[in-house]
């Protein structure tokens, strides 16, 4: 499996100042700088409240903030340990959770999945949490919330299978929601689901059979596999999938058989590349999105030093050829209709974050 990388970014609560150079909202609070914004109620398009990501870039803190709507004052509702790191941050229903890691003296590395209840006076859940040796293999990845449920990927060598685990946060119970048992493949070290993520009330699971990649969807009202998808084996490994149900697409970040990362589009059992990244550079977060025949995605190149330079929002249609780039963004935002780039400032300054409407700027 892909080694997740983490932007090594902080924050606390932060003030707005006013719109410069075309931004939409700027943030130059001194060290302190949000990383990442999601919907609180996605399919609330009445409900503009926004969950942040906030960290400190010297990643000594880090904090979640909810806000009424997007760029306005933020408000901490949790801080972190210090020394913690925070990934997979995702909001839905009024839900907002994340995964905290945290590695001790000795090398023990613990895994835990955080749920903060905001229509419960941010009610804390800890459905998950495990400690494993500097050795292991990443625990849990893959958050998607539905249905005031949270849904997430994790793999479990006694049992030999990976499995979707779904946690009610209104009954407080945690139950095995989907497994697929552990299969032949070197690439994924045996791992048979490689991801999941969940548009519309669909969970898409990307499986390992051998050496054949399948997507599979699930209707989360049915509980029914409702669709059914092989790529072809010159991808060799899918990090991420994302379904539009009306035009029967996905968009696929996965690595080819030669060996390298690209971004496609899978449409009636053939593989479309929109793009090829080169080696030092990989999809921020590993997430990809299609919205309406155009695919969002965030790039980062390891290589270069200025924050400005070292990442890039692009929006490619699925189809037309369209390409349209953000440079320092480390985050596109879909908020109803609206598109929001997040990005860092063109100055290289890690304390400054520029918010944008996209179509805007």
């Amino acid at each position: 499996m892909k080694k997740y990388v983490c932007i090594t970014l902080a924050a606390l609560t932060l003030l707005l100042c006013s719109c410069q150079a075309g931004a939409f909202r700027t943030f130059d609070e001194p060290g302190y700088i949000p990383t990442h914004m999601t919907a609180l109620y996605p399919e609330d398009p009445e409900n503009g409240s926004v969950a942040v990501l906030l960290r400190r870039y010297d990643e000594s803190s880090s904090s979640v903030a909810v806000a009424p709507s997007t760029g306005a004052e933020m408000t901490k509702i949790y801080d972190l340990t210090a020394g913690t790191l925070t990934y997979e941050l995702t909001a839905g229903d009024g839900i907002i959770a994340f995964f905290e890691l945290t590695t001790y003296s000795d090398g023990s590395v613990n895994y835990a999945l955080k749920v903060l209840d905001t229509e419960k006076e941010n009610e804390l859940h800890i459905p998950y949490k495990k400690t494993v040796s500097e050795d292991d293999e990443m625990q849990t990845r893959f958050i998607v919330i539905y249905g005031r449920c949270v849904y997430y990927l994790t793999k479990s060598n006694l049992l030999g299978r990976c499995r979707v685990m779904r946690y009610s946060v209104d009954e407080k119970e945690l139950e095995e929601y989907l497994s697929f048992d552990f299969t032949e493949n070197e690439l994924t070290g045996g791992s048979s689901c490689t991801c999941i993520s969940e548009k519309d009330g669909y969970l898409t699971c990307a499986c390992a059979d051998g050496n054949r990649m399948i997507l599979r969807t699930y209707d989360l009202r049915t509980d029914g596999l409702i669709c059914e998808k092989e790529l072809p084996y010159s991808a060799a490994i899918v990090y991420m999938a994302d379904r539009d149900g009306q035009n029967d697409v996905y968009a696929v970040y996965y690595m080819s058989a030669q060996n390298d990362e690209r971004v496609g589009v899978l449409k009636d059992g053939k593989l479309k590349d929109v793009l090829t990244l080169d080696g030092d550079s990989y999809l921020n977060r590993e997430e990809v999105r299609i919205y309406g025949g155009r695919l969002y995605f965030e790039v980062q190149n390891t290589e270069k030093e200025n924050p400005y330079d070292q990442f890039r929002g692009m929006i490619c249609g699925a189809d037309d050829g369209y390409v349209k780039e953000y440079n320092g963004c480390i985050k596109l935002y879909k908020q109803d209709d609206e598109i929001y780039s997040l990005c860092f400032d063109k100055s290289g300054d890690c304390g400054i974050m520029r918010l944008y409407k996209a179509d805007e700027r």
